[in-house]
């Protein structure tokens, strides 16, 4: 993606709105907390980004930086069916 911007540096009202929007919803998960296991942090992840993407797996998978089938395996494997 490419942002022009007619000023010497880009601002806030140079981004691209369902940028802004995508980053405001990105808030679904309690996030990290000391103690967490690797999987349950990996299980939250999935479900926020599952969340923010309407449920869409295809696009989950692209941001989560997944193969479709690496994320339905972890689906299945976390219960997140």
């Amino acid at each position: 993606m490419v942002v022009v911007s007619t000023n010497d540096t880009l601002g806030i009202e140079d981004i691209p709105d369902h940028i802004l929007q995508r980053s405001n919803e990105v808030t679904h998960s309690p996030g990290l907390v000391a103690g967490m296991t690797v999987e349950e942090a990996e299980r939250e992840l999935i479900k926020s980004t599952l969340t923010t993407v309407g449920g869409n797996r295809e696009e989950a998978a692209k941001m989560l930086g997944i193969g479709e089938r690496t994320l339905y395996r972890k689906l299945d494997r976390y219960g997140l069916k």
